[in-house]
C-alpha cells in the first residue's frame, strides 16, 4: 500500500495511526522503520530513550560483560576522541549518535568489534560530505585495504590481507635484529645483550644490528657486523696483540 514502509526484511511497516489517518503518521513505526535500515537490517528494533535502537526485548551482550563493555567503548571512542583522525569533524559532524550506534551494533554481536565499523565508516563518510575533504584511511581496523600504502604492520615486514581477523591483515616476522610480532617491532641491543666484540674495541649498536670497528693499532684482526642474538654469540671478533719483539 502507499501508505506502507518497506523494511529490509521485505515486510511492510503501516505508518498509519491508531485512528487508521494517513494524515498523521506514527512517529513510533517511523523510528522502527529508521531503525530497521542503520543496524543491521534488524526489524525488531525501536529507537530507545537515549537514542539508540535497540531490540526491547534483548539483554544487551555488553551490560553481562562489563569488561568487554569497556573494551568496545575504547573501540567506538575513534569517533569521539579529541585527538584522533576524527577530530577535524567534530565541529561540523556531531559524532554522538555514531558512537553509541558503534557500541550497539559491536555488542548485538557478542563484542566483536567487526560490527561496528559500519557506524565508523558512516561517521568518515559524513564528515567528509560535510567538510568536502577526503580522510583516507584514518582508521586502520576498519579499513577495506589495511595492506595497502599505509601499512598498519612495521617496516620491511609482509603485511597479508585477511578477512578471517580482525583486524583483517597479518604482519609477517619482525626482521632480523628486531623483536616484536611484526606490527611493532624493537632493535635489539646486540651490545648491551650480548657481547660480540673484542674488548679492545667499542660496540656499536645500530638499527637492526651491531658493528665492531676494526681492532687498534698494535691488534691484528677484522672490523665485524652482525644482526641478531645469535649472530652476536656465535661470531664473536677477534683482535689478538700483535707481538712486535718477535
Amino acid at each position: 500500500a502507499d501508505d506502507d514502509l518497506q523494511l529490509p526484511s521485505g515486510r511492510s511497516l503501516n505508518v498509519s495511526n491508531v485512528n487508521g489517518s494517513t494524515s498523521e503518521l506514527s512517529i513510533a513505526n517511523y523510528h522502527a522503520f529508521g531503525c530497521s535500515w542503520t543496524v543491521n537490517g534488524d526489524d525488531r528494533l525501536i529507537l530507545a530513550a537515549d537514542g539508540v535502537c535497540r531490540d526491547p526485548n534483548a539483554v544487551p551482550w555488553c551490560e553481562t560483560k562489563p569488561e568487554s563493555r569497556k573494551e568496545v567503548e575504547e573501540f567506538c571512542g575513534v569517533i569521539r576522541n579529541a585527538t584522533g583522525p576524527f577530530a577535524v569533524c567534530h565541529s561540523s559532524a556531531t559524532p554522538d549518535s555514531f558512537y553509541r550506534h558503534c557500541i550497539l551494533d559491536a555488542c548485538s554481536k557478542n563484542g566483536n568489534f567487526r560490527f561496528g565499523c559500519s557506524a565508523i565508516r558512516s561517521y568518515q563518510r559524513q564528515c567528509e560530505r560535510r567538510l568536502r575533504i577526503t580522510l583516507g584511511p584514518t582508521f586502520i581496523e576498519c579499513s577495506n585495504d589495511p595492506c595497502g600504502e599505509f601499512s598498519p604492520c612495521f617496516q620491511g615486514v609482509t603485511c597479508t590481507y585477511d578477512t578471517s581477523l580482525f583486524p583483517p591483515y597479518s604482519c609477517g616476522s619482525c626482521p632480523s635484529g628486531y623483536l616484536g610480532d611484526g606490527h611493532s617491532c624493537v632493535d635489539i641491543d646486540e651490545c648491551g645483550d650480548a657481547s660480540p666484540c673484542s674488548n679492545v674495541v667499542t660496540c656499536q649498536n645500530t638499527p637492526g644490528g651491531f658493528v665492531c670497528p676494526s681492532c687498534p693499532s698494535g691488534y691484528s684482526g677484522s672490523t665485524k657486523t652482525g644482526s641478531g642474538i645469535q649472530d652476536a654469540t656465535t661470531n664473536i671478533q677477534t683482535c689478538s696483540d700483535v707481538n712486535e719483539c718477535s
